[in-house]
């Protein structure tokens, strides 16, 4: 795979593969034969490791747009914004057939809005940037019927949201949280949306006004809302928790770094990871709250600072987090996060860097990651990432000296004296890392800019 290795003699270079394979029992001659295919076998591997291919494209660019999963089993993606502003148009993609397919348009442009799946299967979207400044924001929701393939009206939040959250609830209802007002500044108002009447409700205000915060749902019924700015546009360290039966939100304590602009996902252990985001600078930061205890720990970096950056958890129990920006570039570059080990590995790179994508892992455990932001286009190209393959099963083991194998060779106890292939304990590094082109973002406070794109 190219930038994979340094250049070296081509028998010299350092075997990356983490798998352990026994050569098959050949002699004189067919040593060499044995041990050179051995070898090309875990180059191959390696090469395999290419995790992103290409996509259709979407029909608009967009980004800061919607997603949703539908229970067909195709994506839904809805409004965002092009460099004209919020868009309302909406857009399916059929996984079968790797096509897009023009959607039924919400009744107003929704730049930065929040998607729900409910229970019955439609999607509510609510509020959004009514312009690409975002001084203006929506109160209005509605209903997306996949049977009719059409929107449908639903009564009206009480407050104007943008970056706000929407999260389904075990009742079936919805949480929306937070949010940019219409006057720009975060309010702390909630409410809660029931499908069986199509109406919205006071739910109990947050400790903390706050927008482009996160929302994830526990295990335990309960709502880990997470960091985001305050009502003066600073970042929060602060965590709260919802109670949906008590309505009652009660601390979930404090970061060690205060992001907003961040992703976050409950892992298959219960856990939730907190990823990124900008704070006094754009933040490599991650951390962990056990809702057991009701405390944080910090976890393994990101091997680059990234906001606005998209993160799905696996069908493995790792997480994917892709693209989003730094203080100097946008980023395709994308990271594995191994739960079990606390670390992180790299994936892919993306084709395109891109910044506020969206990003839906489909039934087949693929995700597809469309739309975004470069820097100097509003993107239609979209990705899938397929996570790489299991390690081969070992072959059958056998006695054999090999020299010119472009691996490390140990003998082992288990192995009864058959030569297996285990990795380096450091491979060279990669040619690639770090290389992204510059742009000039201008200082940290510029993360206020709502709409990345231009005007």
């Amino acid at each position: 795979m190219p930038g994979r290795f340094a250049e070296s003699p081509a028998w010299r270079k350092k075997c990356t593969t983490d798998a352990v394979v026994k050569v098959p029992r050949l002699g004189p001659p067919f040593l060499g034969l044995g041990c050179s295919l051995l070898g090309l076998l875990a180059f191959a591997r390696v090469s395999a490791a290419q995790t992103f291919g290409a996509a259709a494209p979407l029909i608009a660019p967009r980004y800061s747009a919607g997603a949703v999963l539908l229970q067909s089993g195709k994506v839904l993606v809805v409004g965002g914004s092009q460099g004209s502003g919020p868009v309302s148009s909406a857009e399916l993609y059929d996984p079968a057939a790797n096509l897009w397919m023009a959607g039924d348009q919400t009744s107003a442009p929704r730049g930065a809005n929040a998607t729900a799946l409910l229970s019955n299967g439609k999607v509510l979207v609510s509020g959004g940037c009514a312009a690409s400044d975002c001084l203006s924001s929506l109160s209005s929701a509605e209903l997306y019927d996949p049977a009719g393939g059409v929107w449908l009206a639903v009564g009206a939040m009480s407050t104007q949201r943008a970056w706000h959250t929407s999260t389904p609830l075990p009742s079936g209802k919805v949480l929306a949280a937070g949010g940019l007002f219409a006057t720009n500044v975060a309010t702390n108002s909630a409410e809660l949306f029931d499908p069986a009447t199509n109406a919205w409700s006071a739910a109990a205000a947050l400790g903390h006004a706050r927008d482009a915060h996160t929302s994830t749902p526990l295990a335990n019924g309960k709502v880990l809302v997470v960091g985001g700015f305050d009502g003066n546009a600073n970042p929060l360290a602060s965590a709260e928790l919802y109670d949906p039966i008590t309505n009652h939100w009660a601390p979930a304590g404090v970061l060690a770094t205060a992001p907003a602009q961040h992703t976050a996902i409950a892992l298959s252990n219960g856990k939730v990871l907190v990823v990124g985001g900008v704070g006094s600078t754009i933040l490599s930061n991650t951390e962990l709250y056990d809702p057991v205890s009701n405390t944080w720990s910090v976890a393994a970096p990101l091997s680059v600072p990234r906001r606005f950056a998209t993160e799905t958890l696996l069908a493995s129990g790792k997480v994917l987090v892709a693209g989003g920006s730094s203080a100097t570039a946008f980023l395709s570059s994308a990271e594995l996060y191994e739960p079990a080990t606390n670390t992180w590995s790299p994936a892919g790179p993306m084709s395109a860097a891109r910044t506020e994508a969206t990003a839906t892992r489909l039934a087949n455990g693929k995700v597809l990651i469309a739309g975004g932001y470069n820097g100097s286009q509003h993107l239609s190209s979209a990705e899938l990432f397929s996570e790489p393959a299991a390690p081969a099963p070992a072959l059958s083991t056998g006695p054999c000296s090999c020299s010119r194998l472009c691996c490390s060779w140990s003998r082992t106890r288990a192995s009864a004296g058959a030569c297996s292939v285990r990795p380096r304990a450091k491979t060279r590094h990669h040619r690639d890392a770090g290389r992204w082109p510059r742009f000039a973002f201008g200082a940290p406070d510029a993360h206020r800019f709502r709409g990345l794109g231009p005007n």
